[in-house]
């Protein structure tokens, strides 16, 4: 009897935290993360002002390891975009609750990119928890990708690349 409960069990779990984290409608049948409907929302100052046609941005925290991948997937992706002159531009925001771990961060990794200190940092009016969150979004600030997890660094750049061509 377990057993047939068992699955049951799992979806209503997961139709559960889909309904509290979603809010996002996602295309089935595309890569992974593409929103169905994009939605403008607003950014703050030191990402809202770049000229680049797509933003990624990497929420983390310093002591996850999730977000440890994930930022050298994104620095490995930066490097590359950067040596194709694409107008891709990569920013971190850390949510830390404490300011001093990302300072160190900061100072021993010396990034040449914004990288921000928000621990109640909001996305179209959303408090961002779970890490790490990319978030693709095209020259208007409109949300083509949303990816609650870590991803390999070759999806992380077929994201890209199709925002290149198909965010508006």
């Amino acid at each position: 009897m377990k057993i047939q409960f068992y699955p049951l069990y799992i979806l209503i779990l997961l139709s559960i935290s889909c309904r509290e984290s979603g809010r996002v409608d996602f295309i089935q049948g595309t890569l992974p993360g593409k929103v169905k409907t994009t939605k403008k929302c607003s950014l703050p100052r030191e990402i809202s002002f770049t000229d680049e046609k797509i933003k990624v941005i990497g929420v983390f925290t310093t002591w996850s390891s999730k977000s440890q991948i994930m930022m050298e997937r994104f620095k490995k992706a930066r490097s590359y975009y950067a040596s194709k002159k694409k107008p891709v531009s990569f920013n971190f925001v850390f949510i830390d609750t404490d300011s001093r771990l990302v300072d160190q961060w900061h100072t021993m990794y010396k990034p040449d990119f914004t990288v921000l200190y928000d621990r109640d940092f909001r996305f179209c009016g959303n408090r961002i928890t779970n890490v790490p969150v990319t978030l693709i979004l095209g020259r208007n600030n409109r949300v083509c990708y949303v990816i609650n997890d870590v991803e390999t660094t070759k999806l992380l750049s077929d994201q890209i690349e199709d925002a290149l061509t198909d965010c508006h």
